[in-house]
Protein backbone atom coordinates (compact mmCIF):
# COMPACT_ATOMS: atom_id res chain seq x y z
CA UNK A 1 0.00 0.00 0.00
CA UNK A 2 1.33 3.40 -0.95
CA UNK A 3 1.85 6.20 1.52
CA UNK A 4 -0.79 8.30 -0.27
CA UNK A 5 -3.41 5.62 0.30
CA UNK A 6 -2.33 5.56 3.92
CA UNK A 7 -3.00 9.27 4.24
CA UNK A 8 -6.59 8.60 3.16
CA UNK A 9 -6.98 6.00 5.90
CA UNK A 10 -8.72 8.26 8.45
CA UNK A 11 -11.72 8.59 6.11
CA UNK A 12 -11.93 4.81 5.73
CA UNK A 13 -11.28 4.01 9.34
CA UNK A 14 -13.86 6.45 10.71
CA UNK A 15 -16.56 4.26 9.16
CA UNK A 16 -15.74 1.49 11.59
CA UNK A 17 -14.41 3.70 14.37
CA UNK A 18 -17.83 5.26 14.98
CA UNK A 19 -18.99 2.03 16.56
CA UNK A 20 -15.70 1.10 18.18
CA UNK A 21 -16.34 2.73 21.52
CA UNK A 22 -19.41 0.65 22.23
CA UNK A 23 -18.44 -2.65 20.59
CA UNK A 24 -16.70 -3.81 23.76
CA UNK A 25 -19.59 -2.64 25.94
CA UNK A 26 -22.15 -4.52 23.87
CA UNK A 27 -19.96 -7.60 23.89
CA UNK A 28 -19.64 -7.45 27.65
CA UNK A 29 -23.40 -7.17 28.07
CA UNK A 30 -23.80 -10.36 26.06
CA UNK A 31 -20.94 -12.38 27.54
CA UNK A 32 -22.79 -13.77 30.51
CA UNK A 33 -26.10 -14.51 28.82
CA UNK A 34 -24.62 -16.02 25.67
CA UNK A 35 -21.97 -18.07 27.44
CA UNK A 36 -24.51 -19.44 29.89
CA UNK A 37 -26.95 -20.31 27.11
CA UNK A 38 -24.29 -22.04 25.03
CA UNK A 39 -22.92 -23.92 28.01
CA UNK A 40 -26.38 -25.11 29.07
CA UNK A 41 -27.19 -26.19 25.52
CA UNK A 42 -23.91 -28.09 25.28
CA UNK A 43 -24.59 -29.76 28.61
CA UNK A 44 -28.00 -30.96 27.40
CA UNK A 45 -26.74 -32.21 24.03
CA UNK A 46 -25.55 -35.81 23.57
CA UNK A 47 -21.87 -36.16 24.32
CA UNK A 48 -19.71 -36.43 21.23
CA UNK A 49 -15.95 -36.56 21.00
CA UNK A 50 -14.60 -33.10 20.19
CA UNK A 51 -18.09 -31.62 19.72
CA UNK A 52 -18.10 -29.45 22.82
CA UNK A 53 -15.69 -26.67 23.66
CA UNK A 54 -14.19 -27.26 27.08
CA UNK A 55 -14.34 -24.12 29.16
CA UNK A 56 -11.82 -23.36 31.87
CA UNK A 57 -12.64 -23.69 35.54
CA UNK A 58 -12.30 -19.91 35.77
CA UNK A 59 -14.93 -19.37 33.07
CA UNK A 60 -17.20 -21.93 34.72
CA UNK A 61 -16.84 -20.14 38.07
CA UNK A 62 -17.67 -16.81 36.42
CA UNK A 63 -20.78 -18.31 34.87
CA UNK A 64 -21.91 -19.69 38.22
CA UNK A 65 -21.35 -16.30 39.87
CA UNK A 66 -23.28 -14.47 37.16
CA UNK A 67 -26.08 -17.03 37.35
CA UNK A 68 -26.40 -16.59 41.10
CA UNK A 69 -26.38 -12.79 40.85
CA UNK A 70 -28.90 -12.81 37.99
CA UNK A 71 -31.52 -14.22 40.33
CA UNK A 72 -33.91 -11.97 42.22
CA UNK A 73 -32.11 -9.68 44.61
CA UNK A 74 -33.19 -8.38 47.97
CA UNK A 75 -35.82 -5.60 47.63
CA UNK A 76 -34.53 -2.62 49.61
CA UNK A 77 -37.83 -0.71 49.89
CA UNK A 78 -40.70 -1.54 52.22
CA UNK A 79 -44.19 -2.01 50.78
CA UNK A 80 -45.40 1.41 51.97
CA UNK A 81 -42.40 3.41 50.67
CA UNK A 82 -44.17 4.42 47.45
CA UNK A 83 -47.07 5.98 49.35
CA UNK A 84 -44.67 7.66 51.76
CA UNK A 85 -42.62 9.13 48.92
CA UNK A 86 -45.70 10.58 47.23
CA UNK A 87 -46.47 12.48 50.44
CA UNK A 88 -43.10 14.27 50.40
CA UNK A 89 -42.43 14.34 46.67
CA UNK A 90 -43.13 18.04 46.09
CA UNK A 91 -41.22 19.13 49.20
CA UNK A 92 -38.32 16.84 48.24
CA UNK A 93 -38.13 18.29 44.73
CA UNK A 94 -38.22 21.83 46.11
CA UNK A 95 -35.46 21.06 48.60
CA UNK A 96 -33.41 19.37 45.90
CA UNK A 97 -33.34 22.42 43.65
CA UNK A 98 -33.37 25.23 46.25
CA UNK A 99 -31.30 23.84 49.11
CA UNK A 100 -29.60 25.77 50.54
CA UNK A 101 -28.10 23.09 52.80
CA UNK A 102 -28.88 19.96 54.80
CA UNK A 103 -27.76 21.25 58.20
CA UNK A 104 -31.20 20.62 59.70
CA UNK A 105 -31.88 16.97 60.48
CA UNK A 106 -35.38 17.20 59.00
CA UNK A 107 -34.04 18.38 55.62
CA UNK A 108 -31.34 15.71 55.56
CA UNK A 109 -33.91 13.03 56.43
CA UNK A 110 -36.21 14.20 53.63
CA UNK A 111 -33.35 14.22 51.11
CA UNK A 112 -32.29 10.73 52.17
CA UNK A 113 -35.84 9.43 51.88
CA UNK A 114 -36.30 10.88 48.40
CA UNK A 115 -32.98 9.65 47.08
CA UNK A 116 -33.43 6.24 48.68
CA UNK A 117 -36.78 5.80 46.98
CA UNK A 118 -35.50 6.78 43.54
CA UNK A 119 -32.33 4.69 43.82
CA UNK A 120 -33.53 1.63 45.68
CA UNK A 121 -36.77 1.12 43.77
CA UNK A 122 -34.71 -0.61 41.09
CA UNK A 123 -34.42 -3.57 43.49
CA UNK A 124 -38.18 -4.16 43.10
CA UNK A 125 -38.57 -7.39 41.05
CA UNK A 126 -41.41 -5.87 39.00
CA UNK A 127 -39.18 -2.92 38.04
CA UNK A 128 -36.24 -5.18 37.12
CA UNK A 129 -38.55 -7.32 34.99
CA UNK A 130 -39.35 -4.31 32.80
CA UNK A 131 -36.58 -2.72 30.67
CA UNK A 132 -38.83 0.33 30.29
CA UNK A 133 -39.20 0.80 34.05
CA UNK A 134 -35.46 0.31 34.60
CA UNK A 135 -34.74 2.91 31.94
CA UNK A 136 -37.27 5.29 33.44
CA UNK A 137 -35.75 4.82 36.90
CA UNK A 138 -32.34 5.78 35.53
CA UNK A 139 -33.78 8.86 33.82
CA UNK A 140 -35.55 9.91 37.03
CA UNK A 141 -32.37 9.60 39.09
CA UNK A 142 -30.31 11.52 36.57
CA UNK A 143 -32.94 14.24 36.34
CA UNK A 144 -32.92 14.65 40.12
CA UNK A 145 -29.14 14.68 40.45
CA UNK A 146 -28.80 17.12 37.57
CA UNK A 147 -31.34 19.52 39.12
CA UNK A 148 -29.60 19.49 42.50
CA UNK A 149 -28.91 23.09 43.56
CA UNK A 150 -30.14 24.47 40.24
CA UNK A 151 -31.73 27.50 41.96
CA UNK A 152 -28.70 28.32 44.12
CA UNK A 153 -26.98 31.27 42.47
CA UNK A 154 -23.72 31.38 44.43
CA UNK A 155 -21.29 28.91 42.84
CA UNK A 156 -19.51 27.99 46.07
CA UNK A 157 -22.75 27.45 47.96
CA UNK A 158 -24.08 25.36 45.09
CA UNK A 159 -20.94 23.21 45.05
CA UNK A 160 -21.10 22.72 48.81
CA UNK A 161 -24.77 21.72 48.64
CA UNK A 162 -24.27 19.33 45.74
CA UNK A 163 -21.47 17.66 47.66
CA UNK A 164 -23.83 17.07 50.60
CA UNK A 165 -26.49 15.53 48.35
CA UNK A 166 -24.05 13.46 46.27
CA UNK A 167 -22.53 12.04 49.45
CA UNK A 168 -25.93 10.69 50.50
CA UNK A 169 -26.52 9.27 47.01
CA UNK A 170 -23.11 7.61 47.05
CA UNK A 171 -23.87 5.83 50.34
CA UNK A 172 -27.17 4.54 48.92
CA UNK A 173 -25.44 3.29 45.75
CA UNK A 174 -23.18 1.21 47.97
CA UNK A 175 -26.22 -0.87 48.95
CA UNK A 176 -26.97 -1.52 45.27
CA UNK A 177 -23.40 -2.67 44.61
CA UNK A 178 -24.01 -5.51 47.07
CA UNK A 179 -27.38 -6.53 45.58
CA UNK A 180 -28.13 -8.53 42.43
CA UNK A 181 -26.62 -8.06 38.96
CA UNK A 182 -29.15 -5.51 37.65
CA UNK A 183 -28.74 -3.42 40.80
CA UNK A 184 -24.95 -3.39 40.44
CA UNK A 185 -25.08 -2.31 36.81
CA UNK A 186 -27.55 0.43 37.73
CA UNK A 187 -25.30 1.69 40.55
CA UNK A 188 -22.27 1.87 38.27
CA UNK A 189 -24.31 3.76 35.68
CA UNK A 190 -25.30 6.38 38.26
CA UNK A 191 -21.83 6.81 39.82
CA UNK A 192 -20.72 9.21 37.10
CA UNK A 193 -23.77 11.38 37.75
CA UNK A 194 -22.36 12.30 41.15
CA UNK A 195 -21.01 15.62 39.89
CA UNK A 196 -20.11 18.28 42.43
CA UNK A 197 -19.39 20.81 39.67
CA UNK A 198 -21.10 20.20 36.35
CA UNK A 199 -19.70 21.01 32.95
CA UNK A 200 -20.01 24.68 32.09
CA UNK A 201 -19.85 26.65 28.86
CA UNK A 202 -17.25 29.29 29.71
CA UNK A 203 -13.47 29.26 29.45
CA UNK A 204 -11.93 26.65 31.73
CA UNK A 205 -15.32 24.99 32.36
CA UNK A 206 -15.02 22.06 29.99
CA UNK A 207 -14.48 19.49 32.75
CA UNK A 208 -16.60 18.32 35.64
CA UNK A 209 -15.64 17.73 39.27
CA UNK A 210 -16.90 14.47 40.74
CA UNK A 211 -17.58 13.58 44.33
CA UNK A 212 -14.17 12.68 45.74
CA UNK A 213 -15.27 9.13 46.59
CA UNK A 214 -16.22 8.18 43.00
CA UNK A 215 -12.79 7.03 41.70
CA UNK A 216 -12.10 5.10 44.91
CA UNK A 217 -15.43 3.28 44.52
CA UNK A 218 -14.70 2.39 40.89
CA UNK A 219 -11.27 1.13 41.92
CA UNK A 220 -12.73 -0.99 44.72
CA UNK A 221 -15.25 -2.62 42.37
CA UNK A 222 -12.43 -3.37 39.95
CA UNK A 223 -10.11 -4.85 42.57
CA UNK A 224 -12.84 -6.59 44.60
CA UNK A 225 -10.65 -8.53 47.00
CA UNK A 226 -13.79 -10.27 48.31
CA UNK A 227 -14.25 -11.92 44.86
CA UNK A 228 -17.96 -11.08 44.94
CA UNK A 229 -17.97 -9.03 41.74
CA UNK A 230 -18.00 -10.99 38.45
CA UNK A 231 -15.85 -9.80 35.58
CA UNK A 232 -18.98 -8.53 33.82
CA UNK A 233 -19.42 -5.99 36.66
CA UNK A 234 -15.69 -5.21 36.78
CA UNK A 235 -15.80 -4.59 33.04
CA UNK A 236 -18.50 -1.99 33.47
CA UNK A 237 -16.38 -0.39 36.20
CA UNK A 238 -13.54 -0.21 33.66
CA UNK A 239 -15.85 1.46 31.13
CA UNK A 240 -16.87 3.98 33.80
CA UNK A 241 -13.22 4.66 34.64
CA UNK A 242 -12.71 5.42 30.95
CA UNK A 243 -15.61 7.91 31.07
CA UNK A 244 -14.29 9.36 34.33
CA UNK A 245 -10.90 10.05 32.70
CA UNK A 246 -12.61 11.69 29.72
CA UNK A 247 -14.89 13.94 31.75
CA UNK A 248 -12.55 15.28 34.41
CA UNK A 249 -8.97 16.43 34.95
CA UNK A 250 -7.96 13.64 37.32
CA UNK A 251 -4.93 14.37 39.48
CA UNK A 252 -1.74 12.50 38.44
CA UNK A 253 -1.70 10.45 41.64
CA UNK A 254 -5.36 9.49 41.11
CA UNK A 255 -4.66 8.47 37.52
CA UNK A 256 -1.80 6.27 38.62
CA UNK A 257 -3.92 4.59 41.31
CA UNK A 258 -6.54 3.70 38.74
CA UNK A 259 -3.93 2.70 36.15
CA UNK A 260 -2.26 0.38 38.65
CA UNK A 261 -5.50 -1.51 39.27
CA UNK A 262 -6.44 -1.58 35.58
CA UNK A 263 -3.00 -3.03 34.80
CA UNK A 264 -3.27 -5.59 37.60
CA UNK A 265 -6.58 -6.78 36.17
CA UNK A 266 -5.12 -6.89 32.67
CA UNK A 267 -2.34 -9.17 33.86
CA UNK A 268 -4.97 -11.77 34.82
CA UNK A 269 -4.68 -13.64 31.54
CA UNK A 270 -7.45 -16.11 32.33
CA UNK A 271 -10.11 -13.43 31.83
CA UNK A 272 -12.32 -12.94 28.77
CA UNK A 273 -10.73 -10.91 25.92
CA UNK A 274 -13.70 -8.52 25.93
CA UNK A 275 -12.94 -7.66 29.56
CA UNK A 276 -9.27 -7.17 28.71
CA UNK A 277 -10.24 -4.80 25.91
CA UNK A 278 -12.36 -2.71 28.29
CA UNK A 279 -9.35 -2.46 30.62
CA UNK A 280 -7.06 -1.35 27.80
CA UNK A 281 -9.56 1.24 26.59
CA UNK A 282 -9.57 2.77 30.08
CA UNK A 283 -5.76 2.71 30.28
CA UNK A 284 -5.52 4.56 26.97
CA UNK A 285 -7.26 7.52 28.64
CA UNK A 286 -4.45 7.94 31.19
CA UNK A 287 -2.58 11.17 30.44
CA UNK A 288 0.00 10.96 33.25
CA UNK A 289 3.06 9.30 31.64
CA UNK A 290 4.88 8.15 34.80
CA UNK A 291 4.47 7.07 38.37
CA UNK A 292 4.47 10.08 40.69
CA UNK A 293 5.40 8.15 43.85
CA UNK A 294 8.73 6.31 43.97
CA UNK A 295 10.62 5.50 40.78
CA UNK A 296 9.26 7.39 37.75
CA UNK A 297 8.39 4.29 35.74
CA UNK A 298 6.23 4.73 32.60
CA UNK A 299 3.95 2.03 34.00
CA UNK A 300 1.17 2.08 31.41
CA UNK A 301 3.74 1.64 28.63
CA UNK A 302 5.16 -1.30 30.58
CA UNK A 303 1.70 -2.87 30.68
CA UNK A 304 1.06 -2.36 26.98
CA UNK A 305 4.45 -3.82 26.04
CA UNK A 306 3.74 -6.90 28.17
CA UNK A 307 0.36 -7.41 26.47
CA UNK A 308 1.76 -6.91 22.95
CA UNK A 309 4.51 -9.45 23.67
CA UNK A 310 2.17 -12.13 25.04
CA UNK A 311 1.50 -14.48 22.13
CA UNK A 312 -0.99 -16.46 24.19
CA UNK A 313 -3.42 -13.55 24.21
CA UNK A 314 -6.04 -12.71 21.62
CA UNK A 315 -4.54 -10.86 18.66
CA UNK A 316 -7.34 -8.30 18.99
CA UNK A 317 -6.28 -7.53 22.55
CA UNK A 318 -2.63 -7.24 21.55
CA UNK A 319 -3.41 -4.88 18.65
CA UNK A 320 -5.51 -2.70 20.92
CA UNK A 321 -2.57 -2.44 23.32
CA UNK A 322 -0.47 -1.35 20.33
CA UNK A 323 -2.92 1.48 19.71
CA UNK A 324 -2.37 2.50 23.31
CA UNK A 325 1.35 3.04 22.63
CA UNK A 326 0.48 5.89 20.29
CA UNK A 327 -2.23 7.45 22.41
CA UNK A 328 -1.57 7.16 26.14
CA UNK A 329 0.14 10.06 27.91
CA UNK A 330 3.89 10.36 27.19
CA UNK A 331 6.87 12.66 27.67
CA UNK A 332 10.03 13.48 25.64
CA UNK A 333 12.12 10.91 27.56
CA UNK A 334 10.34 8.00 25.87
CA UNK A 335 12.08 6.60 22.79
CA UNK A 336 9.41 5.43 20.37
CA UNK A 337 11.71 3.72 17.86
CA UNK A 338 11.88 0.34 19.64
CA UNK A 339 8.14 0.60 20.29
CA UNK A 340 7.42 1.24 16.60
CA UNK A 341 9.56 -1.76 15.68
CA UNK A 342 7.64 -3.92 18.19
CA UNK A 343 4.28 -2.84 16.78
CA UNK A 344 5.49 -3.70 13.28
CA UNK A 345 6.51 -7.14 14.50
CA UNK A 346 2.99 -7.53 15.90
CA UNK A 347 1.52 -6.38 12.57
CA UNK A 348 3.40 -9.18 10.81
CA UNK A 349 1.91 -11.73 13.22
CA UNK A 350 -1.56 -10.24 12.79
CA UNK A 351 -1.22 -10.36 9.02
CA UNK A 352 -0.44 -14.06 9.12
CA UNK A 353 -3.53 -14.72 11.25
CA UNK A 354 -5.68 -12.51 9.02
CA UNK A 355 -4.69 -14.47 5.94
CA UNK A 356 -5.99 -17.63 7.59
CA UNK A 357 -9.45 -16.07 7.72
CA UNK A 358 -9.53 -12.90 5.58
CA UNK A 359 -13.31 -12.57 5.83
CA UNK A 360 -13.29 -12.12 9.62
CA UNK A 361 -14.76 -8.65 10.23
CA UNK A 362 -13.08 -8.36 13.65
CA UNK A 363 -9.76 -7.79 11.93
CA UNK A 364 -11.04 -4.37 10.79
CA UNK A 365 -10.62 -3.21 14.38
CA UNK A 366 -7.24 -4.89 14.62
CA UNK A 367 -6.09 -3.07 11.49
CA UNK A 368 -7.48 0.18 12.79
CA UNK A 369 -5.62 -0.24 16.07
CA UNK A 370 -2.33 -0.84 14.27
CA UNK A 371 -2.91 2.22 12.10
CA UNK A 372 -3.80 4.45 15.07
CA UNK A 373 -0.66 3.39 16.91
CA UNK A 374 1.17 5.51 14.32
CA UNK A 375 -1.35 8.01 13.01
CA UNK A 376 -3.82 10.56 14.35
CA UNK A 377 -7.50 10.08 13.59
CA UNK A 378 -8.37 13.79 13.44
CA UNK A 379 -6.46 17.01 12.94
CA UNK A 380 -7.25 17.92 16.54
CA UNK A 381 -5.32 14.84 17.69
CA UNK A 382 -2.36 15.86 15.54
CA UNK A 383 -2.29 19.32 17.14
CA UNK A 384 -3.01 18.30 20.75
CA UNK A 385 -0.33 20.22 22.64
CA UNK A 386 -0.80 18.16 25.80
CA UNK A 387 -0.87 14.67 24.28
CA UNK A 388 -0.37 14.47 20.52
CA UNK A 389 -1.58 11.15 19.10
CA UNK A 390 0.31 8.67 16.93
CA UNK A 391 3.99 7.71 16.95
CA UNK A 392 4.52 9.56 13.68
CA UNK A 393 3.64 12.77 15.51
CA UNK A 394 5.33 11.86 18.77
CA UNK A 395 8.71 11.53 17.04
CA UNK A 396 8.32 13.23 13.68
CA UNK A 397 12.07 13.13 12.94
CA UNK A 398 12.49 9.37 13.14
CA UNK A 399 13.18 7.62 9.86
CA UNK A 400 12.67 4.22 11.50
CA UNK A 401 9.16 5.15 12.65
CA UNK A 402 8.20 6.42 9.21
CA UNK A 403 9.53 3.21 7.63
CA UNK A 404 7.72 1.11 10.23
CA UNK A 405 4.48 2.92 9.44
CA UNK A 406 4.82 2.12 5.72
CA UNK A 407 5.26 -1.57 6.55
CA UNK A 408 2.29 -1.58 8.94
CA UNK A 409 0.07 -0.06 6.23
CA UNK A 410 0.65 -3.16 4.10
CA UNK A 411 -1.12 -5.16 6.80
CA UNK A 412 -3.56 -2.65 8.28
CA UNK A 413 -5.01 -1.51 4.94
CA UNK A 414 -6.43 -4.89 3.83
CA UNK A 415 -7.70 -5.52 7.36
CA UNK A 416 -9.61 -2.25 7.50
CA UNK A 417 -11.05 -2.51 3.99
CA UNK A 418 -11.88 -6.18 4.72
CA UNK A 419 -12.71 -7.05 1.11
CA UNK A 420 -12.35 -10.75 1.84
CA UNK A 421 -9.01 -10.96 0.06
CA UNK A 422 -5.84 -11.97 1.90
CA UNK A 423 -2.80 -9.74 2.20
CA UNK A 424 -0.51 -10.45 -0.75
CA UNK A 425 2.21 -12.88 0.33
CA UNK A 426 4.85 -10.60 -1.16
CA UNK A 427 3.70 -7.73 1.10
CA UNK A 428 3.63 -9.95 4.18
CA UNK A 429 7.08 -11.29 3.36
CA UNK A 430 8.35 -7.72 2.98
CA UNK A 431 7.02 -6.78 6.41
CA UNK A 432 8.66 -9.81 8.02
CA UNK A 433 11.92 -9.06 6.26
CA UNK A 434 11.86 -5.46 7.46
CA UNK A 435 11.26 -6.62 11.05
CA UNK A 436 14.28 -8.96 10.85
CA UNK A 437 16.61 -6.36 9.36
CA UNK A 438 15.48 -3.33 11.36
CA UNK A 439 15.86 -4.41 14.98
CA UNK A 440 16.98 -1.24 16.84
CA UNK A 441 20.45 -1.44 18.33
CA UNK A 442 19.01 -0.17 21.61
CA UNK A 443 15.73 -1.80 22.65
CA UNK A 444 15.45 0.17 25.89
CA UNK A 445 12.64 2.64 25.25
CA UNK A 446 13.05 4.52 28.55
CA UNK A 447 15.68 4.90 31.26
CA UNK A 448 13.19 3.63 33.86
CA UNK A 449 11.53 1.10 31.59
CA UNK A 450 12.35 -2.45 30.53
CA UNK A 451 13.87 -3.54 27.23
CA UNK A 452 11.37 -4.18 24.46
CA UNK A 453 11.35 -7.99 23.96
CA UNK A 454 12.40 -9.40 20.60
Amino acid sequence: MSHSVGECMPVVFKKCAMGYRWCVVVTLCLISAVSLTMNNAAAQAPAASGSRKVISEYEAAQQRLVRSLSAQGKPLLAADENANFLKIKNSYKKLLSEGPDLSAASRKDMMTQGLRYNLHRVTDPTVQASPFQMGQALLDVRRDLNSCGSLILNAQNKQRYREEVMTIAHELLGDLLKNNLDSRFFALSVLLDLEVVSKGTGAGQNRVVFLEKVPATLKSVLSDTSKEQPDAVRAMAAVQIQRFMEKTEALPVEQMRLAKELSAQLMRTETNPAYQRALIEALIRVTQPREVVGKAVPSVFETFIAVISDRNRSIMVRCQAARGIGRVGFDPQINFEPLAWKVTQLAAEAGTLFNQNPGNSEFAFCGGDLYLAFHHLTQEEAKDAKNVKGMLNRDARSTLIRDAYKEVLKVAGPMISNSGNPIPESDLAAVNEWVKKSVPSNLKYDANGSNVPQ
